[in-house]
């Protein structure tokens, strides 16, 4: 509401319009993100993208934090969701590298993921009443400056301390094709067709490797 009445005055009809569609526009950013970020952290590894999408998850927050449009808030509300959304797939990766390989100690995998769980749940039923707070006594320009330095400091704890896996910093787990980055200077500077043809390849496999198994496996468990 508060961003409505940023854009419309509280009597415009259009008010009640902006915070439906940019409510909607946040799930929608939550619902791609979930569909593709998966893929995306198997192809590139789950530390270096997490630490990419927290950058592009901080500048997201600011490009919020200044727009002058409703359109434009409503797509930056898509952006912050979409960004946001890769992180639990990555932390699931790494802790899976982590504690499923070698001869980890029996427990450490399930313990990591009720530990990382919940961290999120009370990290997110904390933030109701702080963000609450925060927007009753700041401008919420404000506090998405806040939101993109908080975003920022996450990115450089995981660039900092957390590794792909053990000893090492970059280990894409599960690639969907090992020589994709090594062939990848070569396809970007041929020709626009052979560019489209290789990209296309690209997305099937993820969706053929990835996403299809996983919707049949969800859908047979009933």
């Amino acid at each position: 509401p508060q961003m409505a009445n940023d854009f419309y005055s509280e009597q415009n009809a259009n008010n009640s319009v902006f915070s439906a569609r940019a409510a909607a526009s946040a799930v929608m950013g939550t619902a791609c993100g979930k569909l593709l970020n998966g893929p995306v952290g198997d192809l590139f590894g789950a530390r270096r993208i997490s630490c990419i999408y927290g950058v592009l998850l901080a500048i997201s927050l600011l490009v919020l934090s200044f727009c002058r449009s409703a359109l434009a808030a409503i797509w930056a509300c898509f952006f912050v969701e979409f960004f946001q959304s890769v992180q639990w797939p990555c932390i699931v990766i790494i802790l899976a590298a982590h504690y499923r390989t070698g001869n980890p100690e029996p427990g450490m995998y399930e313990g990591g993921i009720y530990v990382t769980s919940l961290a999120s749940r009370f990290g997110a039923l904390l933030a109701i009443p702080i963000s609450t707070y925060l927007l009753r006594t700041m401008h919420w320009r404000k506090v998405a400056h806040m939101g993109a330095l908080f975003a920022l400091v996450g990115t450089g704890i995981m660039f900092l301390f957390i590794s792909d896996s053990p000893g090492k910093t970059h280990d894409p787990q599960n690639p969907i094709k090992p020589s994709f980055i090594a062939n990848a200077p070569a396809r970007i500077h041929s020709s626009w067709l052979r560019r489209a043809m290789w990209i296309y390849s690209v997305v099937k496999s993820v969706f053929t490797t990835n996403v299809f198994p996983a919707i049949r496996s969800v859908l047979k468990s009933g």
